[in-house]
């Protein structure tokens, strides 16, 4: 429930229903719960929020012409790998962050396509393909030699 209200916070952000400077105060809230006062490292929950916070939104970020944004985003990266090498953090949060940060390096591209909900259309498109090539297949075993 919490994952999807922050997805649905980045993409308000995306759609300018809320400002840069919002989305900076969220990404600095979770990712410094003590206001940076020490090295407090965000909560498990957390941490999947910012993660899935900055998939969101990073790519618009980063796309900013503002020098500014992009300073903040070099300095949120840089906290998020002392996470990533942060033995006494889960595995699990670990490598979600050390795939953000993959992400981020690879331009915003996902490593592999994100599987989405297809429509009923789309569900009988890929049967009709799925059974044309099943039929152009030539029929018989494996092939082979004369005997």
């Amino acid at each position: 429930k919490v994952l999807g209200n922050v997805q649905f916070i980045g993409e308000l952000y995306k759609k300018k229903i809320l400002t840069e400077k919002v989305m900076h105060s969220c990404i600095v809230k979770i990712l410094y719960p003590d206001g940076g006062e020490s090295n407090t490292m965000p909560g498990e929950e957390d941490l999947e929020c910012l993660v899935k916070l900055l998939i969101t939104i990073g790519s618009t970020l980063e796309s900013s012409n503002n020098s500014q944004t992009r300073e903040y985003l070099n300095g949120y990266f840089r906290s998020l790998r002392q996470i990533a090498d942060n033995k006494s953090i889960p595995a699990r949060h670990r490598f979600m962050v050390k795939d953000l940060i993959e992400l981020r390096h690879n331009k915003w591209h996902a490593r592999r396509e994100e599987l989405k909900v297809k429509t009923i259309a789309e569900v009988h498109s890929d049967a009709k393909r799925e059974e044309m090539e099943k039929n152009s297949r030539p029929a018989g075993g494996m092939g082979g030699g004369d005997g």
